[in-house]
């Protein structure tokens, strides 16, 4: 799965970290728990969402990132939050996902609902103070991808 970068640049990321030679890759250990209570994993690698954001250009009036997933899954993440984010490749030691190049964003103060698995895009955008970004939030209802808008 590739990973597209928008901001003044647009990034098209490789599907795994080994091609990933004009970014740094960190090991990161960041404790993150499904909304069951299953551990999903500790320790991550992968690139620095701020590596991204430098790359992609992201316009000087941007608030939150926009990270959409699979089945449409979006969330919004605020900008100083998501530069101590990761967007990973691999988890323990094993690759995110089935597919090969699926991706997640982990970090500190990032819970598991908005930790988006299998990241296909993640964009730039500005928010007025009084918007609310959770009307950007869409969440996945059923394994086959129907989503509806996320409440609070």
């Amino acid at each position: 799965m590739t990973v597209t970068i928008v901001g003044r640049e647009h990034i098209r990321l490789p599907k795994t970290l080994g091609e990933c030679d004009s970014f740094s890759i960190e090991r990161r250990e960041v404790p993150l728990q499904c909304h069951t209570g299953r551990d999903l994993g500790e320790i991550w690698r992968g690139i620095p969402v701020a590596d991204l954001i430098t790359a992609a250009s992201m316009p000087e009036d941007t608030t939150h990132l926009l990270v959409t997933g699979d089945g449409d899954y979006r969330m919004c993440v605020e900008l100083r939050d998501a530069f101590e984010c990761l967007l990973a490749y691999e988890c323990d030691g094993d690759p995110v996902g089935d597919d090969q190049g699926t991706t997640r964003l982990v970090g500190p103060g990032i819970d598991s609902t908005h930790s988006v698995k299998a990241v296909r895009r993640i964009e730039g955008i500005h928010l007025e103070p009084t918007d609310d970004p959770t009307e950007l939030e869409t969440y996945e209802l059923t394994p086959n991808s129907e989503t509806a808008t996320r409440s609070r």
